[in-house]
């Protein structure tokens, strides 16, 4: 009687052990996984924000005269203003109704004017689109970096397509931030963050070698 005892003393015991871990732990990954998610609104905010800004930004140039008459001179000084205040974007431009590009700012070092953009899928979109647009991430022929662009389809009075103005973003931008706030997180050894836009592409990573 008395073993009986002991051993069911001694089984209510391991089982409530049991019990307490299965508890703390189910705590535990409750408790991680509401730091997760609410680490990973704060960069989706961070994201909507940079590609919030980036589109008006662009809706704001397309309602340029210079801009939409293809003035190079003009253009030359609302892009400069632009890109002066914002350091997220590495090139302005214009293309033509029919994906042409006439003109970028800075011009220098590589110079891609009069080359048919007309492929990229941006300009497709933007022929029916009726306000900003944000295109898939990819390596840029005229600053060899890694962008996304946002572009704004111009059209004149009668609603005829005129081409469009664009700002190329920085993707290593996003990429800095996303090293930044892992850098927040030193108790988590290894912590990687990345985002990866609707072609399945990693367009900002913690490590910005992994981009694209």
């Amino acid at each position: 009687q008395v073993l009986a005892l002991y051993l069911i003393f001694v089984g209510l015991v391991v089982l409530s052990t049991l019990l307490f871990e299965n508890y703390a732990n189910q705590r535990l990954q409750a408790d991680v996984q509401a730091a997760d998610l609410a680490l990973a609104r704060a960069i989706a905010q961070e994201t909507s924000s940079f590609t919030g800004n980036a589109l008006t930004a662009v809706a704001n140039l397309s309602a340029y005269p210079a801009v939409l008459s293809g003035d190079p001179a003009g253009m030359g000084a609302v892009f400069h203003t632009l890109l002066d205040a914002r350091r997220d974007v590495n090139l302005a431009y214009r293309l033509d109704e029919n994906g042409i590009m006439r003109f970028h700012y800075p011009i220098e070092p590589n110079s891609t004017v009069g080359t048919d953009f007309s492929f990229r899928d941006y300009f497709q979109r933007a022929l029916t689109a009726d306000g900003p647009i944000l295109s898939k991430g990819r390596v840029s022929p005229t600053t060899n970096q890694a962008v996304a662009t946002a572009v704004m389809p111009l059209r004149d009075a009668d609603g005829r397509f005129l081409g469009v103005v664009g700002t190329n973003l920085r993707l290593e931008t996003l990429s800095q931030t996303l090293s930044s706030i892992a850098g927040e997180y030193p108790s988590q050894e290894g912590l990687s963050i990345l985002i990866v836009d609707d072609a399945g592409l990693i367009i900002a990573h913690t490590d910005a070698r992994l981009m694209l």
